[in-house]
């Protein structure tokens, strides 16, 4: 699925359309990114030395994941990004 968020250089928060599942520790299911087809290493720390995004809860703890931040460039308008995920 795509992702949602203005793609102009600044702006590094993109949402999915749907809450995913995010449990890395355990299962290994979580989102993957993918920018100009390329796949994205996902941080477990909003760190840049961790990764390249970072997965967020727009809506606060315990709300559902649905967000991932750009540690990386922020995508450009001629960027294409798409995701792998598991709704919940």
């Amino acid at each position: 699925m795509g992702l949602v968020g203005v793609c102009d250089g600044v702006n590094r928060l993109f949402k999915t359309p749907m809450k995913f599942v995010h449990d890395p520790s355990v299962t290994g299911r979580t989102i993957e990114v993918f920018q100009n087809g390329r796949r994205l290493a996902q941080a477990s720390s909003p760190n840049v030395l961790d990764g390249e995004y970072y997965v967020l809860e727009s809506g606060g703890m315990g709300t559902g994941f649905d967000a991932i931040y750009f540690l990386v460039p922020a995508p450009t308008p001629s960027t294409y990004l798409i995701s792998n995920f598991v709704a919940v």
